[in-house]
């Protein structure tokens, strides 16, 4: 069987994406004590509170924090169901036949839209805390995300290590 260029390239993209939106979708292992893990999303809560902390936050601007990764949660949690349901439709749609490339560019093009989306998102999401926190307070909590691995680009890991500049 002959593939054509196109579907070998749908198809490595289905490759790349899968993995990532499993890994996003699977819960933690159980922890130390046996009890089983939380969800990435609460995984970090006595973190969390000892970062307000060391921020030396306000209630107020707990509050906000508290409400902004509320909100961030649910449109990640939509957006992620969102991309996880394209990225079957556009799986199945590849296996057909005949392939129908007018389909498959359709779902692509839907991938890229939700995949953009989620990027305005997490943006909108940092200028919230950025209007939140003091200039002072906001320059600590991006050196402590970077620090855990959930923000810089490229510089860390699947599990938040910084990995060594290899040359």
């Amino acid at each position: 069987m002959k593939i054509s260029k196109m579907t070998g390239l749908v198809l490595s993209g289905v490759l790349v994406l899968a993995p990532l939106l499993v890994y996003a979708a699977t819960p933690c292992p159980m922890d130390e004590k046996g009890h089983e893990g939380k969800g990435r999303w609460e995984q970090k809560g006595s973190d969390l509170k000892k970062m307000y902390k060391d921020l030396n936050l306000t209630e107020d601007q707990q509050k906000a924090l508290e409400a902004n990764k509320s909100k961030n949660k649910e449109e990640t949690k939509a957006l992620f169901q969102s991309m996880k349901d394209k990225m079957t439709a556009l799986k199945q749609e590849v296996e057909k036949e005949p392939l129908d490339m007018n389909k498959v560019n359709q779902i692509q093009s839907e991938l890229k839209t939700i995949q953009a989306q989620m990027s305005d998102q997490r943006l909108e999401s940092i200028l919230a805390v950025r209007k939140i926190l003091s200039g002072e307070q906001f320059k600590k909590f991006m050196d402590k995300m970077e620090e855990h691995g959930k923000m810089g680009p490229g510089k860390h890991g699947i599990h938040g290590k910084k990995q060594e500049n290899k040359e």
